[in-house]
C-alpha cells in the first residue's frame, strides 16, 4: 500500500501487506484512521479492517463464502458488504468444508455491527435468484445497491425500519426492508459511488454505443416515481425454474419483506444487456489423499515448507510490520 501527499506527484510512504494474496475493493472510515477491505486469503475472500498507522488487521469473516464491496456506513458504526452466504451469522469454517458447504451464485447484502462486533449479521436482502451488489448508503435509511432483479443490473433502493419484536431484560428489534427500482436502462449498470457528504451519486452506463456517466441528487432518488419494469426473457427463465434444492432447505428468511414496488427512470426496453459474467471453477477437483504419511509442500512468503505428519500441526505465527514510532505522550516542568 503506498500513501500520497494530497497535490503532490510524489510518494510519500508505503506499507507491504503480509497477510493478502490479492485485495478486491477497500474503503476508509470517515475518519480516515481505518480501512474496511476485502482480500483473498488462501482462495477465499474474506472482510478485514486494517489500520494503516499501527499495521494491525482484524479479521471480521472467516468462511468459505465470498465477501466483496465493504463500506463503512452509519457513522462508521457497521459494515455494509455483499456475500454469497445463506447465514446471518459468523463461523469459521475449514479447507475441509468447502464442499459440504453450498456457495449460491447470487450475492446479498448484510450489515456488520463493527462497534460491538456482534456475530449476528443483518440481512438486507434475502433473494437467492437475484444478484445484488455494490452497496452505498445514501443516509441513516436508505441504501442503495445494484440488482439485475429485471435481468439487467439496474440501481434499487432499499429503505430500512425497525420495529419492537419483544422485550425481556432488554428491548430486541425486528427489521424490516422495503425494495424499489429507481433505473430501468437497456443495459447494465457497470459502476456506482457517492461522495463523502452523501449529497450526489453517480454510475457508468454504455449507452448509445459509449460509456458515460451520469450524477444524480440523491434526495431525488429518495423521492423517485414508481412504475413497472419489464424482465428480460432469460430472467424469466431464471424464474420459472425456482429455487435450487440444496438453497431451499438451507433459506432462513430473517426479515418480513413488503412487496417490491417497481419504478423507472429512463426508457424501458430492455432487449439487450451489454455486461453478462458468468464464472465456472478454474481448477479441476483432485481426489482426497488418505496417506496420513504423506509429506506435503506449501508455499508462504516466497518459502518452500515441507509438512511431515509430525509438522502438519504446527502453523508458523502471522508475520507483522513493526514500524518504529515515537511521540511526546506528556511534558513535565519542573521548577527548583
Amino acid at each position: 500500500m503506498d500513501y500520497f501527499e494530497l497535490g503532490k506527484k510524489t510518494k510519500h510512504t508505503s506499507s507491504k501487506f503480509y497477510y493478502f494474496d490479492k485485495v478486491l475493493d477497500f474503503s476508509y472510515s470517515s475518519s480516515g484512521n481505518d480501512i474496511v477491505l476485502s482480500g483473498v486469503q488462501k482462495g477465499q475472500s474474506d472482510i478485514f479492517i486494517f489500520n494503516p498507522r499501527t499495521k494491525f488487521t482484524r479479521q471480521i469473516t472467516n468462511d468459505r463464502w465470498d465477501d466483496a464491496a465493504p463500506k463503512y456506513v452509519m457513522n462508521d458504526q457497521y459494515i455494509v458488504f455483499q456475500s454469497t452466504r445463506f447465514t446471518d451469522s459468523l463461523k469459521t469454517t475449514s479447507l475441509k468444508q468447502k464442499e459440504e458447504i453450498f456457495t449460491s451464485k447470487t450475492s446479498d447484502l448484510f450489515l456488520y455491527d463493527c462497534l460491538n462486533f456482534s456475530p449476528k449479521l443483518i440481512q438486507l436482502t434475502n433473494t437467492p435468484l437475484v444478484n445484488e451488489t455494490s452497496p452505498l448508503m445514501i443516509d441513516n435509511a436508505h441504501f442503495m445497491f445494484l440488482s439485475d432483479v429485471s435481468g439487467i443490473k439496474n440501481r434499487q433502493l432499499a429503505t430500512l425500519d425497525s420495529t419492537i419484536a419483544f422485550i425481556d431484560t432488554s428491548i430486541h428489534y425486528k427489521y424490516l426492508v422495503n425494495i424499489e427500482n429507481i433505473s430501468n436502462y437497456k443495459n447494465d449498470i457497470l459502476l456506482q459511488d457517492v461522495n463523502a457528504n452523501k449529497t450526489k451519486s453517480v454510475f457508468i452506463n454504455y449507452t448509445d454505443s459509449r460509456f458515460k456517466l451520469f450524477v444524480n441528487d440523491n434526495v431525488g432518488l429518495v423521492n423517485q416515481s414508481i412504475q413497472k419494469i419489464n424482465k428480460t426473457n432469460q430472467r424469466k427463465q431464471f424464474d420459472k425454474e425456482g429455487i435450487p434444492k440444496e438453497r431451499q432447505k438451507d433459506i432462513n428468511v430473517i426479515f418480513d419483506l413488503t412487496e417490491v414496488k417497481q419504478a423507472t427512470s429512463s426508457p424501458t426496453d430492455t432487449t439487450t444487456t451489454h455486461s453478462s459474467n458468468s464464472f465456472i471453477a478454474e481448477f479441476s477437483k483432485n481426489k482426497k489423499n488418505t496417506n496420513k504419511n504423506t509429506i506435503t509442500t506449501e508455499i508462504k512468503n516466497d518459502t518452500i515448507v515441507t509438512l511431515t505428519a509430525d509438522s502438519a500441526f504446527y502453523q508458523m505465527p502471522k508475520q507483522r510490520n513493526y514500524d518504529i514510532t515515537f511521540a511526546p505522550t506528556y511534558v513535565l516542568t519542573q521548577l527548583d
